[in-house]
């Protein structure tokens, strides 16, 4: 006589799961391999006050004509059984349902973990367990899904962390929702790689941490990020705190020096107030290098303009359909087409009314060039009002290829546009408005003159702009 011992409950559970399927097998030979893992959850669910799986009988030929079933030549490819109260678990036999597609199994009673084995659903679009008991952690094999598009777990009792392998599901779509369960930890920097077009829904969990500042998450909007008390960043009003310094010991100050006669501290003269007349020598040739570059940039610029309409090698010409836009000789002149519906031109700051046009047509002089783009400087009006004018080159926004990802690079721009808008700090260069059309990406600047050191440093600036202007 034989005796089986078994080491861990994990094997006495797939023990009984085979003798399961050879039980079922004896009475079923003539059911399909689907038809036997169907059978498998059948005798997974401990309760089904409906009666839905009263049909799923163990003598069918096939068990296309089962209730919540849908076959595809003569295979399962879809399992919905929506609201209907089983009770019970899912069991990994189902991963035996090779060429299932669709899985919908919401508002049930069903408990116990996720099973890895749901990873074998290659061709599986749509994921549906919401509104049951399941718990524990979200397994990572789930991001092995490649055909996965819609993926719906919310409201059950699920724990843990957010794995990033989701967010590299390479045809995620329609619907990513986690929300209502008791997941915890920061949001992975993998989860700004989602698409920008999928509903992502992480509320009412315990995530904790900054939202990382990535497009795709902040064009989610706060919704999705509710009720999470420990999460913090924008799009949320929840900012975060500032990082804690550790108290450090004062160090001695060696401008003090402690007089042994009275006990009483007095400052002790450095070098360089002992000797000033090096202080002073070094700021003068600071400000005569800054006069000297001052004169040097004016002439230059008289000169520009003395030149007349510049040469070919000197233009700088747009690209973009809406507009056939010239930058030459220190103007800038627009012409607008009609029927592009893809350009757009919004004012980021409240009090920015000037028109596209109006800007198109105003004089225009190159202060700075970089990899990422062309900066002018735009006088506009009568009054010689000026603003900067930011034309980003193609290498920074995409390669200007047209196509179906051409809203999508739009809407990436027109966020991180609006997100700079939002900035306000006095270091920082105000935005003020943003041009957009599918070859062409201005920004448009706050315009702060150059000045030279002395004038920053004593505060006379509005005499050196009447000095030169």
């Amino acid at each position: 006589m034989a005796v089986y011992c078994w080491s861990t409950p994990g094997e006495i559970m797939a023990t009984i799961e085979i003798l399961i399927l050879l039980v079922l097998s004896s009475y079923a030979a003539a059911l399909t391999t689907d038809g036997l893992a169907l059978l498998a959850l059948k005798s997974a669910v401990s309760a089904d006050p409906t009666g839905a799986l009263d049909a799923w009988l163990d003598f069918d030929d096939n068990p296309c004509s089962w209730t919540g079933v849908t076959c595809s030549l003569g295979r399962v490819s879809a399992l919905a059984l929506p609201d209907r109260e089983l009770a019970g678990y899912l069991p990994s036999e189902l991963s035996l349902l090779s060429e299932l597609q669709i899985l919908s199994l919401p508002g049930n009673r069903l408990s116990g973990p996720l099973p890895a084995a749901l990873a074998v659903f290659r061709g599986l679009t749509d994921l549906d367990l919401s509104r049951n008991n399941l718990s524990g952690a979200i397994p990572t094999e789930i991001g092995q899904l490649t055909s996965l598009a819609h993926l719906d777990l919310s409201s059950n009792l699920l724990a843990g962390s957010l794995p990033s392998s989701i967010a590299a599901l390479p045809h995620l779509s329609g619907v990513l929702n986690l929300s209502y369960n008791h997941l915890s930890g920061p949001i992975p920097l993998a989860f700004g790689n989602i698409p920008v077009d999928v509903s992502l829904d992480l509320r009412q969990n315990n995530l904790s941490g900054e939202i990382p500042q990535v497009a795709p998450l902040l064009s989610q909007g706060p919704t999705a990020f509710s009720g999470n008390p420990d999460l913090c960043g924008f799009p949320l009003k929840n900012p975060c705190p500032a990082a804690k310094q550790d108290p450090k010991i004062p160090q001695p100050n060696p401008s003090l020096n402690m007089n042994p006669n009275d006990g009483t501290l007095r400052p002790v003269a450095s070098e360089k107030q002992k000797s000033p007349v090096g202080t002073v020598a070094i700021l003068a040739v600071v400000l005569l290098i800054a006069l000297i570059a001052m004169f040097v940039l004016q002439w230059q610029l008289r000169k520009r303009r003395s030149a007349g309409p510049c040469k070919e090698s000197s233009h700088e010409k747009s690209s973009s359909p809406g507009f056939s836009t010239t930058i030459t000789g220190g103007s800038v002149t627009g012409e607008r087409r009609e029927g592009h519906a893809s350009e757009v031109y919004a004012a980021v700051d409240e009090g920015f009314g000037l028109e596209l046009e109006e800007l198109l047509r105003a004089s225009a002089y190159v202060v700075g060039k970089s990899r990422s783009g062309i900066v002018y400087k735009v006088v506009v009006g009568r009054e010689g009002s000026a603003v900067a004018v930011r034309r980003l080159s193609e290498n920074d926004d995409g390669d200007g290829s047209s196509g179906g990802d051409e809203w999508r690079r739009r809407r990436a721009f027109e966020t991180e546009a609006i997100a700079i808008g939002r900035v306000k700090h006095p270091n920082v260069v105000r935005l003020l408005a943003y041009y957009y059309a599918p070859d062409e990406r201005l920004l448009i600047y706050e315009y702060i003159p150059n000045v030279s050191l002395h004038a920053a440093l004593h505060g006379n600036l509005t005499a050196l702009r009447t000095a030169f202007r």
